[in-house]
């Protein structure tokens, strides 16, 4: 009887450097402090995993389905200073077309890699344990975040730090590819980002390129973060600017509003290839440019407020709406032995519209990933969302499937992860589950 196979699939974990840009958690103050609890929870999840192989005699996949590292975080303190702008002009590495901008990208991403280990030396320690276990593998995918470890040098990097800290090669039994698909399973993962027009790659697997929004992060959401203790205060403060400036006042330009011109200036000079694609920013470029860059105070600060007010909008190119119920009768969800409750399946709800995207995969390709076989695969697992999302998509003259989104484990988010195996039926649905 052949031994039952199992894959577990997490993402999002965004491992930064340990500062306030980590939204996996800040370092630990001392080497006497409890390391932060997200940490502590997946040395644990791995321990679990771990037991459940060794225990059943079943055979392990955990995939790791982007943004487990938060590359576009991991600056140097320097950059975020808002008086440092032509330092972090200086050194953005992207995009790379230059073999000594290629040099220079890689030496930064080897040391972030190794800042976010240290900063976090129980994930890695959960890694070793893991894969120190007989018939378990570990598959790291890109995701837009950690985009520069498509280039070999930084898997190696990820490998040797693992390698470390095992005190053997364990690293070197993890795989790094774009994307993962199982035949037997009938399982597809990716991270997702390529259907996001502020994270997408014209070639994802070209180390040289970068997606707008790593440089909307680098030039303005980093450093707003970094130089503001509460998340209204930009608003706030380019509010009262723009009604101060109306009325004939002369207060100094605030940060929030600073930082974006100093986007749109690099943008001017060709270090940033395009914008992120923010309406409200792009059309005050375009009115920029066509009033000699004398913009209203009020246009400004409407353009800030827009960005940074939540709003619940639809995907571009997706509509909201009911994925519908099963055709093959699948409507619960196996308990497994391990810690955590499932997240319940509602058949009727309206999920993100990137079930449609996932749907998409049945008909068409996007560069550089396959364009996957209509009657070969029932479940398309992607990321980047942050949205743990179980959804059935029949849609109209498309294959009929399972569209799960693993979620996140940053720390402002219950951790999840999506659990299939080939125990008895090959498409058995075996969890999405919050740890």
């Amino acid at each position: 009887m052949p031994r039952t196979r199992v894959v577990v699939v997490v993402s999002d974990f965004h491992l930064g450097r340990g500062d306030a840009l980590d939204p996996f958690g800040r370092k630990a103050p001392t080497k006497s402090s409890p390391p932060p609890r997200s940490d502590a929870r997946f040395r644990k999840f791995c321990r679990d995993l771990a037991r459940y192989v060794t225990d059943e005699n079943v055979e392990l996949t955990v995939v790791m389905a982007g943004d487990m590292l938060d590359l576009w975080a991991i600056v140097p303190d320097a950059e975020l200073n808002p008086a440092k702008t032509q330092l972090l002009r200086d050194n953005l590495e992207f995009p790379a077309p230059s073999p000594g901008r290629v040099k220079a990208a890689l030496t930064r991403g080897e040391g972030q890699i190794t800042q976010a280990f240290e900063a976090h030396p129980l994930i890695a320690q959960g890694i070793v344990e893991l894969l120190s276990v007989p018939r378990t593998r570990m598959v790291f995918l890109p995701g837009n975040h950690d985009h520069a470890i498509v280039h070999p040098t930084l898997q190696d990097c990820i490998r040797g730090i693992i390698s470390d800290v095992g005190g053997s090669p364990v690293g070197s039994r993890m795989e790094f590819d774009l994307w993962y698909d199982d035949p037997e399973l009938r399982l597809y993962v990716e991270h997702g980002n390529q259907f996001s027009d502020d994270s997408d790659y014209a070639r994802f697997d070209d180390f040289g390129e970068e997606a707008p929004g790593f440089y909307f992060l680098r030039f303005v959401w980093n450093r707003i973060r970094a130089n503001y203790q509460s998340k209204d205060q930009p608003i706030t403060e380019a509010l009262a600017w723009a009604a101060d400036a109306t009325f004939g006042g002369k207060e100094p330009l605030p940060l929030g509003l600073r930082f974006f011109v100093d986007y749109f200036d690099a943008f001017e000079d060709r270090l940033i290839p395009r914008l992120a694609p923010q309406a409200p920013l792009q059309a005050l470029h375009r009115e920029w440019k066509r009033q000699g860059r004398d913009v209203k105070p009020d246009d400004l600060a409407a353009a800030l407020v827009s960005v940074f007010k939540k709003t619940k909008g639809k995907q571009p190119g997706f509509t909201l709406q009911s994925p519908g119920k099963p055709l093959d009768g699948i409507g619960t969800v196996r308990s497994i032995r391990l810690p955590g409750r499932t997240v319940p399946v509602n058949w009727n709800a309206r999920v993100d519209g990137y079930w449609q995207g996932a749907a998409s995969l049945f008909r068409a390709r996007h560069e550089p990933f396959p364009k996957l076989p209509v009657t070969d695969y029932s479940t398309i697992v992607m990321g980047h969302t942050h949205n743990a999302v179980y959804a059935f998509l029949p849609a109209a003259g498309v294959h009929a499937g399972r569209y799960v989104n693993s979620g996140s484990w940053t720390k402002d988010r219950d951790p999840t992860y999506m659990w299939v195996s080939n125990h008895g039926d090959p498409t058995e649905w075996r969890g999405l589950r919050v740890v």
